[in-house]
């Protein structure tokens, strides 16, 4: 069973006359805001307020036009926002810049950091069950902006927290192992399946080895942060 990420854009409500705020983001039980911070010279702050109470999430020495978020509802099992944060290298289509996103979750009044992904252009990043247990997992593609190499975090809520996940790249036949650059992983959403591509040796064509569910993944904690 899969189901394509969704997620709601937030309302944006421009502030005006303060010159101190950009926007302010009703997220269902909480507001996120975007202004200039009080103790850092040439910076802007990220702020969340639950039930009246302000959280300062992160302050950030870039221009407020990167900084963006969109509410979720049931993803691992929580509703919150999720923080894009762009880096400005695609300078004629800030559409397809390299971008940080992280997954935040409002639960009993606190801001918790649930999940993160990045790479080029619009965020790939799919809830889909992929054990058939009835609970989704988030699968993130994600590119690294230093060497182009691609790969894919799982996230998985368990009793003991969140849990992030890997596709082993160990025994794949005939690989021509140079380090992580010699192997790219990307889930296709449209087959629900994992794709491993790599270098094989004595040949000039990549190997592919397909994967399904959670065969080849592996799992260590990535914990539920608070903010």
């Amino acid at each position: 069973m899969r189901r394509g990420l969704t997620a709601c854009l937030c309302a944006v409500v421009l502030l005006t006359g303060c010159g101190k705020s950009y926007w302010t983001e009703s997220c269902g039980d909480c507001e996120v805001t975007l202004r200039d911070s009080g103790n850092t010279e040439k910076a802007v702050e990220i702020v969340v307020t639950v039930d009246g109470e302000e959280t300062i999430l992160k302050t950030l020495a870039v221009p407020a036009e990167r900084i963006s978020a969109e509410a979720f509802t049931d993803i691992l099992g929580y509703s919150g926002f999720r923080l894009t944060e762009r880096q400005g290298l695609a300078v004629q289509d800030p559409a397809q810049d390299w971008s940080l996103r992280t997954y935040y979750a409002v639960e009993d009044g606190s801001v918790l950091q649930i999940a993160e992904s990045f790479g080029w252009g619009p965020p790939q990043d799919y809830s889909v069950d992929l054990d058939e247990d009835g609970g989704m997992e988030l699968v993130n593609n994600v590119t690294y902006g230093g060497d182009g190499h691609q790969d894919v975090h799982i996230f998985q809520r368990r009793p003991d927290g969140i849990w992030m996940g890997r596709l082993s790249t160990k025994n794949l036949p005939n690989h021509d192992d140079r380090g992580v650059t010699s192997t790219a992983v990307v889930y296709n959403a449209e087959r629900n399946v994992f794709e491993i591509r790599y270098l094989m040796k004595n040949s000039q064509e990549p190997g592919v080895v397909e994967s399904q569910g959670l065969e080849r993944v592996e799992f260590t904690p990535y914990g539920v942060q608070e903010k």
